[in-house]
């Protein structure tokens, strides 16, 4: 491919998506989100299959195909729990697939601008790939699709059978890398189970389709006045940091009001059970009544629609 030679040559250059995540993970429905909003995913999906993933893959038949091929010619398939090494992908023995890899995406991108690709096997063969994105100079980004390991191990153990240790080590293997191997570049990490609950609320109203921006980024810094989600107890309002002393603590604590100006405090160290609310709407949420148990049915029905969408 040669280099551009204009400002407008620039302009042209092909772009890629590619979105990782663990099996079960949900990026399926993160990859089928791309395409709603107008990225595409090749030309020859993989179908869906009941019981498995009925709602589709979302992935390219023959890029998922070549995936499978790599794997098999090192000594690998995609629940083998032995980590795959830098040589071993960079090894003499995959030469042939380098050059099917180059031909195959060239011809993937050629007719359209941002092509999006999904397939868990990605996580483990990165360096493999990213060496194919650099020959074809292409713009690269990643979406890193994250589940709770536990979930993803109930998922696993009802699909395959798999014993949860099993299933564990297999969600480092594909996260680890993720999470490496991209550093440095364009990337995005989506909380799957954030992103299950937030459509779970606005179940009955129309979603409207945002094409500059989707609120896929739970990750977010949280201000004062901003609405957050506990992952046990629900929606809130962040009132800002407060110092409190107890018995066995002393410190600043996160200050959350709930429903009938019942609050929450928690302590610094508990940050990860809360992220900014995210929503298609401008308007405020419903704030979650404390000890009710109606976060605990959201979460629920939000679970069990999520084995629609993995």
């Amino acid at each position: 491919m040669n280099n551009p030679d204009s400002l407008q040559d620039i302009d042209k250059k092909k772009r890629v998506v590619v979105v990782l995540g663990m099996h079960r993970s949900g990026t399926s429905a993160i990859a089928r989100g791309l395409q709603v909003l107008g990225v595409e995913l090749g030309d020859n999906l993989v179908q869906a299959i009941p019981d498995n993933n009925e709602k589709g893959f979302w992935e390219d038949k023959d890029i998922y195909s070549l995936n499978v091929e790599i794997l098999d010619a090192i000594g690998y398939d995609w629940q083998t729990n032995i980590p795959i090494t830098n040589a071993e992908l960079a090894s003499d023995t995959l030469s042939p697939f380098r050059l099917r890899a180059v031909e195959l995406l060239e011809s993937k991108i050629k007719n359209i601008t941002v092509l999006g690709i999904k397939d868990p096997r990605f996580c483990r063969l990165l360096p493999f790939w990213k060496a194919i994105f650099n020959e074809l100079k292409l713009e690269v980004s990643y979406i890193i699709v994250v589940r709770n390991p536990l979930s993803v191990a109930q998922s696993l153990k009802r699909r395959d059978g798999f014993k949860a240790e099993k299933s564990y080590y297999l969600w480092l293997e594909h996260i680890l890398p993720s999470i490496l191997e991209t550093e440095g570049s364009p990337r995005l990490v989506v909380d799957y189970d954030f992103l299950i609950i937030i459509p779970q609320l606005l179940s009955g109203k129309k979603l409207h389709k945002y094409s500059e921006e989707l609120p896929l980024n739970a990750v977010l810094r949280i201000k004062k006045g901003d609405y957050v989600v506990h992952i046990h107890y629900g929606i809130g309002k962040f009132l800002g940091l407060k110092k409190l002393k107890t018995k066995k603590l002393e410190g600043y604590f996160f200050a959350i009001e709930y429903a009938n100006k019942d609050r929450l405090y928690l302590p610094r160290e508990d940050a990860h059970f809360i992220q900014k609310y995210v929503s298609f709407y401008s308007r405020p949420p419903s704030l979650t009544h404390l000890g009710s148990g109606e976060w605990s049915r959201i979460k629920a029905r939000a679970q069990a629609r999520s084995e629609e969408h993995t």
